[in-house]
């Protein structure tokens, strides 16, 4: 992708043709391409000017919360959290609000907020009606029981979430999770079933290696 000539021929728009009637777009597109580059400073400053000097765009929810996300992505995840809450208060109904939930929930999770974050999930998980952000809400709701100390409760979700889920890229992890867990837990037999599953389903996952690692521990008990 030529970001850079592209990023050129947009700002020649804001520069010199200020007025015309895609001017807004240029100025988002600016920020898109300073987004997907990782330059998140300028791509908040991109967004900021779309939402200040084009108040009559039909982008400004895109904008809003494309702005949201350069903080979430720079690890601002406080600003983030109030970014998102904006969009949602500003353009209640904008298509965006499902994703932003989800934002808003991780926010809340990377601030170490894990009661908030919880709720946020929880509600995610029932609700929504994209199976991706329930999967994914499914998959940090456990998470958060975990950095809440309900170890208990934890592994009910994961083992929850594998029944429901068994195929998926999160999976391998969960397992990975469930199988360090039983063996610190002295419960050898549950941690060999679910290394031995990831080897056996998930031979190319990121945790692979290391269940073989754990497994050979395992067998050492």
């Amino acid at each position: 992708k030529r970001f850079e000539d592209a990023l050129e021929s947009y700002e020649e728009v804001l520069n010199n043709h200020s007025s015309s009637y895609y001017a807004d777009y240029a100025q988002y597109q600016v920020g898109n391409i300073l987004l997907e580059t990782e330059k998140y400073d300028t791509a908040i400053l991109a967004y900021q000017s779309l939402l200040v000097n084009f108040k009559n765009s039909k982008l400004l929810d895109e904008g809003q919360f494309k702005l949201a996300l350069a903080c979430y992505k720079k690890g601002e995840y406080q600003k983030a959290y109030e970014e998102f809450n904006n969009l949602l208060n500003n353009f209640p109904q904008t298509v965006s609000r499902p994703t932003a939930l989800f934002y808003i929930a991780n926010s809340l999770y990377a601030l170490g907020r894990y009661e908030k974050a919880l709720k946020e999930f929880s509600e995610l998980a029932s609700k929504a009606s994209d199976e991706d952000l329930t999967r994914k809400s499914r998959y940090m709701t456990g998470w958060c029981l975990f950095q809440k100390g309900q170890e208990k409760e934890a592994v009910l979700e994961f083992e929850k979430f594998l029944a429901a889920y068994p195929k998926i890229d999160l999976s391998p992890n969960v397992a990975f999770w469930l199988g360090e867990y039983f063996y610190r837990k002295g419960k050898f037999e549950d941690a060999k079933k679910y290394f031995e599953r990831i080897i056996t389903e998930f031979g190319s996952s990121d945790v692979c290696d290391d269940s073989h690692y754990w497994l050979g521990w395992v067998y050492c008990e």
